[in-house]
């Protein structure tokens, strides 16, 4: 079993529906983002100091990058760096990024979605993106999107297609960014459904329950290991981070809240007893990490 303290608050944070939460060791701050409102975010967890962008469009995730950071915009990806602003990948318009993460080798996942509610099921698809842009398509048939993780050896890759209620694992192949033989790994009782994910350097899958105000930790075969209740309606997604990855910082939504859940739509810490994976980067192959 893992051990988790008591969620504090992180100052000065506040998001309509926060999400993709990652830890940047280069600025020793939380990068996450309010998804509808178009704001990336870079917190300083201890003092809540921020800085912010505001991007044109929905903006449905930030990574890390071999320089600066990629985030989504609607239907395309953007790279912000220390020499501009450009476009990595984008897909068509009635589609829309919601969640991603950085896989080991540097490739970017990515999930896309139907924008049109009505013609939502099973229309979008996990995609992978390469350092030079190139988009291929890895699974079809996924509704939404949301959490993604990799095992500590990086040979099981981690997949919530969010409506089904359960994770699902590929066969992963760091060298190519080959994602193959998706099946179910468990599924998820209880209320809720999965939303964003981490996975800690033991291999445990950390969920963000939507729906619900708990983070549920599993281990490979589906057993919980570690709950944590948050004091809000809904939380979204988590991370690890902080000086020695140990902290797990989790987004939340002010959607379904109560005026006695002043705190929706904050970002929360909770001290752990485990690590998470070292954060990986666009574009960086773990051979230059």
């Amino acid at each position: 079993m893992a051990t988790v303290g008591r969620p504090e608050r992180v100052p000065g944070t506040s998001a309509e529906l926060g999400e993709s939460p990652v830890w940047d060791p280069r600025i020793a701050r939380l990068r996450w983002v309010d998804l509808f409102a178009g704001v990336l975010h870079a917190t300083d967890p201890t003092t809540g100091a921020d800085e912010s962008v505001r991007v044109d469009g929905v903006c449905g995730f930030v990574a890390l990058a071999d320089d600066g950071i990629v985030h989504a915009v609607g239907s395309r990806i953007v790279h912000r760096s220390s020499i501009g602003v450009r476009e990595v990948a984008s897909e068509e318009s009635h589609l829309q990024f919601n969640d991603s993460q950085v896989s080991p080798g540097g490739w970017l996942f990515a999930g896309l979605f139907a924008t049109d509610r009505t013609a939502r099921l099973e229309a979008g698809r996990l995609v992978r993106v390469g350092a030079d842009g190139a988009l291929s398509v890895v699974s079809t048939g996924i509704t939404l999107t949301n959490g993604m993780g990799w095992s500590p050896a990086g040979d099981v890759m981690f997949h919530v297609d969010m409506p089904l209620g359960r994770v699902d694992r590929y066969d992963f192949d760091a060298a190519t960014g080959s994602a193959r033989h998706r099946r179910p790994a468990f599924a998820i009782d209880g209320p809720g459904t999965p939303d964003g994910m981490a996975v800690d350097a033991e291999g445990r899958v950390w969920i963000a329950m939507w729906g619900t105000p708990t983070v549920r930790a599993f281990d490979e075969g589906g057993r919980e290991v570690a709950r944590i209740d948050l004091p809000v309606a809904n939380v979204t997604s988590c991370a690890f981070g902080g000086p020695d990855l140990s902290t797990l910082y989790v987004t939340t939504s002010t959607r379904g809240a109560t005026p006695e859940q002043r705190d929706a739509g904050a970002v929360f810490a909770v001290a752990t007893d485990t690590r998470g994976q070292a954060p990986r980067y666009f574009g960086r192959s773990a051979s230059e990490a």
